[in-house]
């Protein structure tokens, strides 16, 4: 197995939060254009909503991979599956890992896109 630099892992993190935050621009510019919110001033205020949707999302998430992950009944109901305790309990895990994951990726972008839509807001008065 490869194992991968910090400068490549930072790269992949930055390419994914400009990413998403393109998304969240994106969207906000089509929210804001067919709602005849066509000043740079309400672009602004819908770039803070956007980015405060997308911590509300991370957030929602996260919560939710822990509770899976500490939730009895839920790992009762896979005690039917072929795998031991132990691959189940491992797979748990790794799905909560991935749940951080996305949560520090959408906080990140919500973030910055209610960075961005803070200064557009105070450039435009």
């Amino acid at each position: 197995m490869k194992v991968e630099s910090y400068g490549t892992a930072i790269w992949r993190l930055v390419r994914s939060i400009l990413i998403v935050d393109l998304l969240i621009i994106l969207v906000t510019a089509l929210v804001c254009w067919l709602g005849s919110w066509r000043t740079f001033h309400d672009f602004g205020v819908g770039l803070m909503v956007g980015g405060f949707v997308a911590l509300v999302l991370g957030g929602a998430t996260g919560l939710g991979g822990v509770n899976i992950a500490k939730n009895p009944t839920y790992r009762y109901f896979q005690s039917d599956l072929p795998n031991s305790i132990h691959e189940r309990t491992k797979q748990n895990l790794l799905d909560l890992n991935e749940s951080w994951g996305f949560l520090s990726l959408m906080v990140a972008a919500g973030l910055l896109s209610i960075a961005i839509g803070w200064l557009i807001t105070i450039l435009v008065r």
